[in-house]
């Protein structure tokens, strides 16, 4: 699992996570968040990350976390008003 851009070990830093298919650049593996954030142009936000299981429960770096401050009240409440259907994910590379 090593970042396609800078070769750090996604897995080892966790940063294991699923964004928006619109963010995520074509023919790439993985990439760590500041790499990703290099390529988009800009710093990730909680409304980039999919609303799915695997991003609740894998661990997630300091980075990630603070990317992603708010996700998991935001699933609860999508799970909790229907507009989510809360499934086990693996991602695409586990």
């Amino acid at each position: 699992m090593l970042c396609n851009d800078c070769n750090i070990n996604t897995k080892i830093i966790h940063e294991y996570y699923m964004v928006q298919h619109y963010l995520w650049p074509k023919n790439v593996e993985f990439l760590c968040i500041m790499c990703l954030e290099q390529r988009i142009g800009r710093l990730l936000n909680v409304h980039d990350f999919l609303l799915v299981y695997g991003n609740i429960v894998w661990k997630r770096s300091g980075l990630l976390k603070q990317r992603m401050v708010g996700f998991n009240d935001m699933f609860d409440e999508g799970c909790k008003d229907g507009s989510i259907q809360p499934q086990a994910v693996a991602g695409p590379h586990i």
